[in-house]
C-alpha cells in the first residue's frame, strides 16, 4: 500500500494525486524520475488482462493500451515488467527505456 506523505511545498506544486505519493520508495522514484521525463505514468493503476484484474504499481499508456510494472512480490500481468523491491530506480529506469525505445 502506497503513503501520501505531504509538505505545504509539495501540495501547492502536484498536479494530481499521483503527485502527493511518496517519493522514496522505487517505484516512487522512478514515477518521479518518469514524471520528470515528460513521460506520462499512473501510479496504483488496475489493468485488466486475459480474463484477470491486476492493479501494478506503475502504468505507462501506449498506442495499444499499457505497459504494466510492478515491484516486489505483487503480482502482475505476464506482459509487465517485474523489478525487485531492492532495484535501483536508475536500473529500472534503464529497463523501461530499451523496452518502450525511449530517451
Amino acid at each position: 500500500m502506497s503513503h501520501i506523505i505531504i509538505t505545504g511545498d509539495r501540495f501547492m506544486e502536484a498536479l494530481e494525486i499521483n503527485d502527493l505519493f511518496e517519493p522514496e520508495s522505487p517505484a516512487g522514484q522512478l514515477y518521479v524520475n518518469l514524471k520528470e521525463m515528460g513521460i506520462p505514468v499512473e501510479r496504483e493503476w488496475l489493468i485488466e488482462e486475459a480474463g484477470a484484474a491486476y492493479v501494478v504499481d506503475l502504468a505507462l499508456p501506449v498506442e495499444n493500451g499499457w505497459v504494466p510494472f510492478t515491484f516486489g512480490e505483487r503480482p502482475g500481468p505476464p506482459g509487465g515488467l517485474r523489478f525487485a523491491a531492492e532495484d535501483e530506480p536508475d536500473a529500472c529506469l534503464r529497463e523501461i527505456q530499451d523496452r518502450l525505445q525511449i530517451s
